[in-house]
């Protein structure tokens, strides 16, 4: 059931469902559809797969149900929610696609003070949305993540959201939105970025995404996402993915100001153990030189300008 819902039956079911968030925004039939959590805790890196497991967890209950959901206008991110419904962003995840960014979110959201979003569909949804409208788009950008970022668990501390890759490009509204909230953009030596990408082209290759920019192969992508990550200033922290290590935890928490309990750090330490795509024990895939792909000469300089830059132990 996805029911319609005029403003004012809206504004009483959002008053009274503290779990319920937009989940889907569609610039064309001017509506946002909404899913209830509950007190359902998101462990995953990935948001879509967070909701498949919250949905199938239901199914399996005794009685089973459904998630409660509802869909409205997009009139909501015309105005912030108030001050107490919502958690303002601890830290934003940005990457360049296949550099441990699903790893980084898993780790932090075995922490239950920490609402972890791992590439939110509306987080993607919301550029053509600012494309169509008259308002700032700093100001519906902002007003989204608060939106989503209401406190369904009493234990949350902190907000952190992981972006799909693209997104870096528009680091110039997530800035402008949010410009007391560290950044923290996660790259990768670009031989290993591009043997990822063959093994499986993201979604979004070659395809609209509605941000404003199509992107038909690895290189151009990885190159304007260094690009525009190296050009964001001083305001961004640079992580490699061969640091990415229990052993950089602490300066991940410096990053983004968390101090989760020692019971809750040893978890995250374990999360390092398992693929973050399959849930299996972590294996490196294998390689061989033949199979090792031609790198840009330009993705290697612009990869030793990231290196010159990153957060260090």
């Amino acid at each position: 059931m996805n029911l319609r819902l005029t403003e004012e039956e809206f504004r009483a079911v959002h008053a009274a469902r503290p779990g319920l968030i937009p989940v889907e925004l569609d610039p064309v039939q001017d509506t946002a559809s909404w899913l209830d959590l509950g007190d359902y805790h998101c462990f995953d890196g990935s948001f879509r797969r967070a909701i498949a497991t919250y949905t199938a967890i239901l199914a399996g209950a005794r009685p089973p149900s459904e998630p409660w959901r509802c869909r409205s206008s997009l009139d909501f991110l015309r105005s912030a929610p108030r001050g107490a419904d919502c958690l303002n962003p601890s830290g934003f995840i940005l990457h360049a696609g296949r550099c441990g960014s699903t790893l980084l979110a898993k780790v932090l959201a075995r922490s239950p003070e920490h609402m972890v979003f791992g590439e939110g569909g509306p987080h993607n949804h919301i550029w053509p949305v600012i494309h169509a409208s008259s308002e700032p788009a700093p100001v519906l950008f902002r007003n989204l993540i608060l939106h989503t970022g209401r406190p369904r668990l009493r234990s949350y501390r902190a907000h952190i959201v992981k972006f799909t890759s693209f997104n870096v490009t528009r680091i110039g509204t997530i800035q402008a939105a949010f410009p007391e909230v560290p950044v923290l953009f996660l790259f990768r030596h670009p031989a290993e970025m591009l043997a990822s990408y063959r093994r499986g082209k993201p979604g979004w290759m070659g395809k609209d995404t509605g941000i404003g920019e199509i992107w038909h192969t690895p290189e151009s992508a990885i190159s304007d996402f260094f690009q525009h990550a190296l050009r964001a200033g001083d305001h961004l922290k640079f992580l490699d993915y061969a640091d990415l290590t229990p052993e950089m935890l602490p300066a991940i928490f410096d990053v983004f100001d968390l101090d989760p309990p020692a019971r809750e750090r040893d978890l995250m330490r374990e999360e390092f153990r398992w693929d973050s795509k399959s849930n299996r024990a972590w294996a490196p895939h294998p390689a061989s030189a033949s199979s090792e792909p031609q790198v840009p000469p330009e993705l290697l300089e612009l990869y030793h300008e990231l290196t010159l830059r990153k957060i260090r132990y």
